[in-house]
């Protein structure tokens, strides 16, 4: 697969469309940094949070979801420094996802899950409806080291 910088990890659909995941970790409850990236086919974000005395809790979002945010947010930071009168010259320079906004999509699996199966009937035609059941089909992660 290569050295992927920009992707965590790398998963399959079931008829092995390719999914990439960039995976952002927190253990306090702060905002995560994350820049926007080029448009890429099927990139998914989670953002974890696995603190030391509470359940860990994951927050799935589309490339597109991400994207939007981190161009709002920067506007609400642009309109905030213009309002106190502050430069805004340098906005942009550390993005992020805040809180309010990832909790939207908390264990939001299901739209990862419907764009692979999405994937698998552009590529190749209609779902045959028996294939969820056959066992010799799984999902393929692969981990860039």
């Amino acid at each position: 697969m290569g050295n992927h910088p920009n992707v965590d990890i790398m998963v399959s659909s079931p008829l092995q469309v390719p999914f990439s995941i960039d995976v952002k970790g927190l253990y306090k409850k702060n905002p995560w940094a994350v820049r926007k990236k080029l448009s890429r086919i099927h990139l998914f974000y989670v953002f974890a949070y696995v603190p030391d005395e509470d359940a860990n809790r994951f927050f799935v979002l589309t490339q597109a979801q991400v994207n939007k945010e981190v161009d709002d947010e920067i506007s609400r930071a642009r309109a905030r420094a213009i309002a106190k009168n502050r430069s805004d010259k340098k906005m942009g320079a550390f993005p992020v996802i805040r809180w309010r906004f990832a909790e939207r999509y908390e264990n939001a699996w299901a739209s990862f899950l419907s764009e692979a199966y999405a994937a698998d009937r552009f590529k190749y035609g209609p779902r045959d409806p028996d294939l969820g059941a056959r066992s010799s089909i799984r999902p393929t992660i692969h981990f860039m080291l």
